[in-house]
């Protein structure tokens, strides 16, 4: 798990540092060692995606990001993020005019699409949690973990590992990790949603840290 672990965040730093071919190999090595049903292989497909993308290799990044819309439907992580990728590499790929327009204006509506949705069910979550008083302990952190997704969506990833960290400390508070409770999943996800978070704040060693407990 460790070396799985290690090995994503060096590709993530070649990435950054536009060494796509290490990036592919660490990448790869990780991808290796994962199954199809684990968050971070969904999460893997779509930085890889992002390094075709960035080789201008549209077929191969679309495939990665279709890939890891379909391992990561069920946890609905970052479909929004990916599915806009996918549109947009698809509208910068169009030669004909005409069908320029058309990806445009179908990209614009799904966008808006996206955010409405997005920013409609954060307001829901957060009046939920503050306006109703008879939440049970695991109601309260099953909205507060969505809220954290949300944030992830609005690409707001500082709030949302604020979220996300208070949301763990309620399920150890409450003592609700274990693995006949509904929450334990969550606990397992919001590891891996801090260590992203992390990631995007270049805090590497903590990642890594909270990215083993996934």
């Amino acid at each position: 798990s460790q070396s799985i672990v290690i090995h994503i965040i060096i590709g993530y730093l070649y990435y950054h540092f536009s060494d796509y071919e290490n990036a592919f190999i660490h990448y790869g090595i990780a991808l290796s060692l994962l199954d199809e049903t684990n968050l971070l292989t969904s999460e893997l497909y779509n930085h890889i995606g992002d390094v075709w993308s960035n080789i201008d290799n549209v077929d191969n990044a679309i495939s990665c990001y279709q890939q890891a819309l379909h391992i990561g439907n069920q946890n609905n992580i970052f479909q929004s993020d990916i599915h806009q990728k996918i549109l947009l590499k698809k509208k910068n790929s169009i030669q004909n005019p005409t069908d320029e327009r058309q990806i445009n204006n179908i990209d614009e509506h799904d966008r808006s699409i996206i955010n409405l949705d997005n920013e409609i069910q954060l307001k829901n979550y957060q009046n939920q949690l503050n306006a109703e008083h008879n939440l049970t302990s695991i109601q309260r952190i099953d909205l507060s973990y969505q809220i954290g997704l949300c944030l992830m969506r609005k690409d707001d990833s500082p709030q949302a590992l604020e979220i996300f960290l208070k949301t763990k400390q309620m399920l150890i508070n409450e003592q609700l990790d274990d693995e006949n409770n509904p929450t334990s999943i969550q606990c397992v996800d919001l590891s891996y949603q801090i260590g992203l978070c992390l990631m995007k704040k270049g805090d590497f060693p903590q990642a890594l840290q909270s990215l083993l407990q996934a």
